[in-house]
């Protein structure tokens, strides 16, 4: 990234909104690899369409993520790892039964909240890579939400379910990309 300087009108621009819900997005999906690499591991889950889906949706992903992960990587590496990680990491102390469900709740909620990032773009957000992101990831949210309904009744002793978890990770992103 070059040190040039912003103005505070170009830093609110749409087109900066858009590329930072774009960056939240892609971090969040990268992020979600983890938890389906276990629901892929244990099988309890990974079953019937969202087996087929969900492996066409990875392989999707990563071929369509990791440029841009890279491309990051190299302006500042330090950054991106520290961006990454506070959202990879957010998760870590979510329980919901046993760790296969667990993986799940915690991929529909990074996918459901990277989907909600495209979503919320407005200049950028019909242009072909978030076309290319929303497309699968919908596809697999619906997929989700039919197959496995009990993740969206389940609620914690304060009353919260999983949209919660959701607002968490779309207020975080919010958060890091507007460096609050």
């Amino acid at each position: 990234m070059s040190e040039e300087v912003k103005t505070k009108g170009e830093i609110n621009s749409p087109l900066f909104d858009d590329t930072g819900m774009l960056i939240s997005s892609v971090i969040k999906i990268s992020a979600s690899f983890v938890h389906l690499d276990e629901i892929m591991d244990n099988g309890k889950y990974y079953k019937h369409d969202f087996k087929k889906k969900s492996s066409q949706w990875l392989n999707f992903m990563e071929k369509h993520t990791n440029p841009l992960l890279l491309s990051l990587s190299e302006e500042n590496t330090d950054l991106l790892n520290k961006v990454y990680s506070v959202i990879a990491d957010s998760l870590n102390k979510v329980q919901v039964g046993d760790s296969q469900k667990t993986a799940l709740v915690c991929f529909y909620a990074f996918i459901k909240s990277a989907m909600n990032d495209l979503d919320e773009m407005k200049e950028k957000k019909d242009s072909l890579y978030p076309l290319f992101m929303r497309k699968p990831t919908k596809e697999l949210i619906d997929i989700i939400e039919s197959k496995y309904k009990f993740i969206l009744e389940i609620y914690d002793s304060d009353g919260e379910n999983i949209q919660s978890l959701v607002k968490f990770l779309d207020e975080l992103g919010k958060k890091i990309i507007n460096n609050k």
